[in-house]
């Protein structure tokens, strides 16, 4: 059973103690400092390239904190001299008049094309298109979105694709359930909702020990301290195997090694007596035996002269 403080957030003041200047398992990481590898570059690498193969909608689909957004953040600062982008992340009550507002706030359109404040959506874009000929929507936990907003946003595309083809794209990220309701439009044939669907798989143990190491060595407070020092091996395969290589429980588990480790390290501190006390006490202990001997030491002359003054 965890303790109910191994999952509170590290004080600034917990960190610096364990020689830490921010926090290691904090979800919010700049873009640039996203941790990546030889396999994880293979999927962005196929991502970025069917983009610019104009494969116009691609899907990511993982379990919950498998890495979708991390995927997401990343193709968003690779593709950023490509395209003009739009990021959202999608909710339970997300529908298809918001996402064109936020695709009409992200991509605005310069005074002398408003001559119209009422365009639609539609002719919206096809105006956007005339500057900015490659546009890039990105929304995450897609699976949010219901059928009723899927199918208008493929029938947009599909409508622009006519007179603008490869301008618009589309780049998903969700669960199991944004698959399924794919599958439920293509089978209606409700439109053309054709797509490249990318399995985003979670970490293996050598890639999550790896992702700890270098989410540790970002934020240590001596460049030449070992990450090692802060989690050890045994330590680490234990929050693989206690999160599966999901990027979300790896921040969980972490933290919790992490206010274990400051519990140890302060019970440490505290358990050792200060140098002071320590001369007191032994000197303490001394004077108490040196009292025992000399009242021994009294105790048996005065037995001797006892014994003397009997005899005579």
């Amino acid at each position: 059973m965890k303790h109910p403080n191994q999952t509170a957030v590290l004080t600034q003041q917990q960190l610096a103690a364990l020689g830490l200047k921010c926090n290691p398992f904090s979800a919010h990481v700049d873009a640039d400092r996203l941790y990546t590898d030889s396999i994880l570059e293979m999927t962005l690498n196929v991502i970025v390239q069917s983009l610019a193969r104009n494969n116009q909608s691609i899907v990511l689909l993982a379990e919950q904190g498998a890495g979708k957004t991390t995927f997401l953040r990343k193709t968003l600062q690779l593709t950023r001299s490509q395209f003009q982008s739009c990021a959202v992340r999608a909710t339970d009550i997300f529908n298809f008049v918001q996402l064109c507002e936020k695709m009409q706030t992200k991509w605005p359109l310069d005074m002398c094309s408003q001559a119209d404040s009422n365009l639609s959506i539609e002719n919206h874009l096809i105006c956007y298109f005339e500057k900015h000929p490659k546009c890039l929507l990105i929304i995450d936990d897609a699976h949010h979105l219901d059928n009723a907003c899927l199918k208008q946003l493929f029938e947009l595309k599909n409508r622009l694709d006519q007179t603008h083809p490869n301008a618009l794209f589309f780049l998903f990220s969700g669960e199991t359930q944004l698959k399924l309701n794919l599958i439920e439009l293509d089978d209606h044939a409700l439109h053309d909702c054709s797509h490249l669907q990318i399995n985003i798989r979670s970490l293996n143990l050598q890639q999550t020990m790896s992702y700890i190491q270098y989410r540790i060595r970002q934020c240590m407070l001596a460049s030449d301290q070992s990450p090692q020092s802060i989690l050890d091996t045994y330590q680490c395969e234990n929050i693989y195997k206690n999160s599966q290589g999901n990027f979300d429980q790896i921040h969980t588990q972490g933290n919790i090694y992490l206010h274990q480790k400051y519990a140890i390290s302060t019970s440490n501190v505290n358990s050792h007596t200060h140098p002071a006390t320590q001369n007191n006490v032994l000197f303490n202990g001394f004077s108490s035996n040196k009292a025992i001997i000399i009242f021994t030491m009294l105790l048996i002359s005065l037995m001797i002269l006892l014994a003397l003054i009997t005899k005579t």
